[in-house]
């Protein structure tokens, strides 16, 4: 539960291609979708955001709200992804 503007600076300041957003718990997809309308509008979006968790998989229907570059089931997805491309 990394604070939104924390996160936002981060991604700034390393000037990542991607970020990959985990959530176990359903309680926290609102703060999930704001953190993603957030890095958005922050980084006029030039960042792919990847999804990934439990409160995913429990609530699909979300997934495709988001507007996000894809939602993996785990680690080895996620590398193989940002392998295809040149993410930082």
């Amino acid at each position: 539960s990394t604070p939104r503007d924390e996160f936002i600076k981060v991604a700034q300041y390393l000037e990542l291609d991607a970020v990959a957003i985990s959530v176990t718990n359903s309680y926290n997809l609102v703060a999930a979708r704001k953190t993603i309308e957030l890095l958005k509008e922050k980084l006029d979006g030039r960042i792919k955001i990847y999804l990934g968790g439990r409160a995913f998989e429990d609530n699909t229907g979300i997934i495709s709200s988001l507007q996000i570059d894809g939602y993996l089931n785990n680690f080895e997805s996620l590398k193989a992804e940002l392998e295809r491309g040149d993410p930082k």
